[in-house]
């Protein structure tokens, strides 16, 4: 969570007890007036006690923000439990831990003081007794940019496990309330319709009956289909047991994590990556080792380091190719090799290929290299641009499909039979996909050619429809840069530090149409002259 520096909003919370440990429970923040959790989570604006804690000890001053501070905060309880709380993307200002209903100071004997009176007089002690504290109570008041809070096993951290752009988007829809007219250039959604035949499709699943619970693997019909459509594409043979239909390609991307990885092991990444794998990895309770390319070298990975995250015992390599967010396609010498080095040691490749439509030049899967260790992620919002749809689907080994359909059905039950019947259908419609490519070719182009006259630095679009562009100075951060672009000019990038740390670069997304991207690129130069650019 990212607080500013001159103490006008302030974290503070009063240290209880000794924590015992116990997996995270996630927090997240969305309206004006929190809801109440379980029964021992009680969110309410602050007026009790006043808390003791060392704030100015806990701020560390927050990468690519200038003049920000994170602040990473320990409490301890006992008996706080908790479950998912949807905080959404409103502004969190102050996290205050009260002491418990009854009261816990010194020569009271912890129990005079019944749930719902009030005593100003109290004040907890710094190391209180643990007498009476069967239900502490955590208050909430929100006022400033959202955040994640993560119960951890010692206690209580704030931390905004959300990729960056993600708050990028929250400021936006912020500034659209406000009636701002923002161009979002911070997200991946194609802004083209959904055939409606597709949509047709649906509808008429839905109107027939199909709205019931359904196999947690997906329709057996659709699997088959599924599996020829990939055998087709990459001459294999797999089987639809093989395949698992999924609620889009992120959900497959945790299913593969945690049917590959236990807490406490590691996940490879090649990075720049998609910034929520790090968030999934985080929440699974796995390590993120990166193995981190560079502009310079076209964001193509080194073998070498490919072998050192091997060697560091990793479970799964993850690759995003085409990539998001640099839009390089990897070659296939590139992948071939990449599967050697992860079959050395039985490594799994996961493969997230939901953009394998856009390259222009031709795409290698990892799945036609015949290493039998790839989880292989697909999508059909990108391709068919239904995005909000959710869907998508994973094809591995039977034994991990077998695990990943076994947490889907413990978490999600299954996709909706009516959405999986309009992705039948779009599976028989390949000039959509034709239509989409084509459309979105055409807008990346005109980006990446109007971004490289105003001065922007970047490797060219290859297979997917975003720019990733050195920042400009006088900026020293893609953070800085984004969030001076939004509020100066409306228009909302994505910043580098959201996809592995790449704190000088900047993602430009071609989604939107011609002329609203023209109409971007006119305020990106505005801006950059009135900075000196």
């Amino acid at each position: 969570m990212f607080l500013p520096a001159d103490g006008d909003n302030e974290l503070v919370a009063d240290s209880i007890a000794q924590a015992k440990h116990r997996r995270p429970v996630l927090l997240d923040v969305p309206h004006r007036e929190p809801q109440l959790g379980d029964g021992d989570l009680d969110l309410a604006p602050h007026n009790a006690c006043p808390p003791e804690v060392d704030v100015e000890r806990g701020l560390v001053p927050a990468e690519g923000h200038v003049g920000r501070y994170v602040l990473d905060l320990t409490v301890a309880t006992p008996h706080l439990r908790g479950e998912v709380v949807d905080l959404g993307l409103l502004p969190l200002a102050n996290l205050l831990y009260e002491h418990p209903p009854l009261c816990c100071c010194p020569g009271q004997g912890g129990d005079h003081q019944q749930r719902g009176q009030e005593d100003r007089g109290c004040q907890p002690p710094h190391k209180p007794s643990q007498k009476g504290m069967a239900h502490p109570v955590l208050r909430l008041t929100i006022n400033c940019s959202g955040a994640m809070l993560t119960l951890l096993a010692g206690g209580l951290s704030v931390r905004d496990e959300r990729p960056i752009h993600y708050r990028i988007f929250g400021m936006a829809k912020e500034l659209e309330r406000e009636g701002k007219p923002v161009i979002h250039m911070e997200f991946g959604d194609p802004y083209v319709e959904v055939d409606p035949e597709i949509v047709h499709s649906m509808c008429m699943s839905a109107l027939s009956g199909h709205t019931h619970y359904s196999q947690p693997a997906g329709l057996d019909e659709f699997r088959e289909r599924l599996a020829e459509h990939v055998n087709k594409r990459f001459s294999t043979s797999f089987s639809p047991s093989n395949v698992v239909v999924t609620p889009g390609s992120k959900i497959a991307g945790y299913l593969a994590i945690r049917a590959l990885a236990r807490p406490g092991e590691k996940i490879a990444l090649v990075s720049p990556i998609w910034g929520v794998y790090y968030a999934l990895l985080r929440e699974a309770g796995v390590e993120a080792v990166d193995i981190r390319t560079s502009f310079e070298s076209g964001w193509v990975p080194d073998e070498e380091a490919v072998h050192e995250a091997v060697e560091r015992g990793v479970k799964a390599i993850i690759v995003n190719n085409p990539n998001n967010p640099t839009s390089v396609v990897l070659s296939r010498e590139v992948v071939r090799a990449v599967a050697e080095i992860a079959g050395e040691r039985g490594v799994y490749v996961i493969a997230d290929e939901v953009y394998l439509d856009f390259p222009r030049g031709g795409f290698y899967s990892f799945l036609e290299t015949g290493y039998e260790n790839v989880v292989a992620l697909y999508s059909f919002s990108k391709s068919y641009a239904m995005t909000g749809f959710r869907l998508g689907y994973a094809v591995a080994d039977e034994r991990v499909i077998s695990e990943m359909t076994r947490l889907l059905q413990l978490y999600f039950t299954n996709v909706p039979e009516f959405i999986q019947h309009a992705g039948m259908r779009a599976l028989e419609m390949p000039w959509v996909v034709e239509r989409v490519t084509r459309t979105m070719w055409g807008r990346t182009d005109f980006l990446a050619s109007e971004l490289r006259r105003l001065g922007f630095e970047f490797v060219y679009p290859q297979g997917a429809f975003y720019v990733f562009a050195k920042v400009p100075s006088p900026w020293r951060s893609g953070a800085e840069f984004c969030e001076a672009l939004i509020r100066e000019k409306y228009v909302s990038p994505a910043p580098g530090e959201g996809f592995g740390g790449y704190s000088g670069f900047v993602r430009f997304s071609a989604t939107a149409g011609i002329e609203v991207l023209r109409e971007a690129v006119e305020r990106i130069r505005s801006f950059l002259e009135e900075h000196g650019g």
